[in-house]
């Protein structure tokens, strides 16, 4: 006695399915490797007469980078005290030079979470001195190998966009006030 067509059609996808499933399990899973990967833009506020500085973090390379900076705590991100933290090693991590070789010292504005991003905020009076300003950075370097700190600097027209990493910590521009 043979299976009737319907039932052999359904045996045949049955021992199909069963087949792609086998198949599958001996492959290894695949995980999401996401980028690590900060972002600074310089913004000119010509009403304000100052240089805005936004700094953007993934809330996931915050939390690890907390849980190194503050041992024993909660890396929570939300904390006033994580967020002053994270402001705290932005300040530490980033130098900005003048034309002169001298430092530029941004003032903290402050920081909060922006959906999946911590975001630091500074700002600096507007130099007066054409000429070439640079900037060194270094932030989250000793947590990932691949980390990049990608500074787009929109006083220029056209902005100009430097990403940096543990290989090249360093870039400039020129500006004309």
């Amino acid at each position: 006695m043979t299976p009737s067509v319907p039932r052999r059609r359904v045996l045949t996808a049955l021992a199909a399915g069963a087949g792609a499933l086998a198949v599958g399990s001996l492959s290894r899973p695949a995980w999401a490797h996401r980028a690590h990967v900060s972002l600074t833009r310089v913004l000119g506020n010509p009403r304000a007469g100052t240089w805005e500085f936004l700094h953007s973090i993934h809330i996931h390379d915050a939390i690890t980078a907390l849980a190194a900076w503050l041992p024993g705590e909660e890396p929570n991100p939300a904390s006033e005290r994580a967020r002053a933290r994270i402001a705290l090693e932005v300040e530490r991590r980033f130098a900005w030079t003048g034309p002169d070789g001298k430092p530029l010292a941004p003032t903290m504005v402050g920081a909060e979470l922006a959906g999946d991003d911590l975001m630091v905020y500074q700002e600096l009076p507007a130099p007066r001195a054409a000429g070439e300003y640079s900037v060194s950075c270094n932030l989250l370097h000793e947590m990932f190998a691949d980390q990049q700190n990608v500074v787009q600097f929109a006083v220029v027209t056209p902005p100009v966009v430097a990403r940096l990493d543990a290989k090249r910590s360093r870039a400039s521009f020129s500006w004309t006030p």
